[in-house]
């Protein structure tokens, strides 16, 4: 063993000093995903085809009327609808039946259907605005008329709730 050094006296043969502490760089942080630009809306139809494809251009008409930018549906994941859009409106038409309308000497088939719209939060689910629900009754001479009217009608209760 070597004699231990006086205090103060430098050791002749160079002593290896303690390594630093290397502390790892943290990972960076992911990137928060960009939020859907405001105003953004996809719309759903559930029901029946049929009647849901006479209601759907009168949402999007008003929607887009308001200045609204409306994303086609189909073409989103469903998984992926927060990432594209703030609303999601759930447009569902059932049909309710059918009566025969006797004028003139003539006959003309009248349908009634329920229409039924909801705002849905795509990022957490919960419901934002409805369900709300009215009925149309048309025929082949009034169908375009009622359908706006009733959809307007929706619409005025769940605009408001839109982000």
């Amino acid at each position: 063993t070597q004699p231990a050094q006086p205090r103060g006296v430098k050791p002749s043969h160079p002593v290896s000093p303690t390594p630093p502490k290397v502390t790892p760089k943290p990972a960076p942080k992911p990137k928060p995903k960009p939020l859907p630009p405001a105003k953004s809306c996809i719309i759903s139809a559930v029901g029946d085809d049929e009647y849901s494809g006479l209601a759907a251009p009168y949402v999007q008409e008003i929607l887009a009327n308001r200045k609204f930018l409306v994303i086609d549906g189909p073409s989103v994941a469903e998984s992926r609808l927060a990432d594209v859009a703030r609303n999601h409106i759930v447009l569902s038409a059932k049909s309710v039946g059918t009566r025969t309308l006797q004028f003139h000497g003539r006959s003309s088939e009248q349908y009634t259907v329920r229409l039924t719209l909801k705002v849905v939060n795509p990022k957490t689910g919960a419901i934002v605005a409805g369900p709300t629900s009215k009925t149309v009754k048309y025929t082949s001479l009034n169908a375009e008329d009622n359908f706006r009217e009733v959809v307007t009608s929706l619409m005025s209760r769940i605009l408001p709730k839109l982000k």
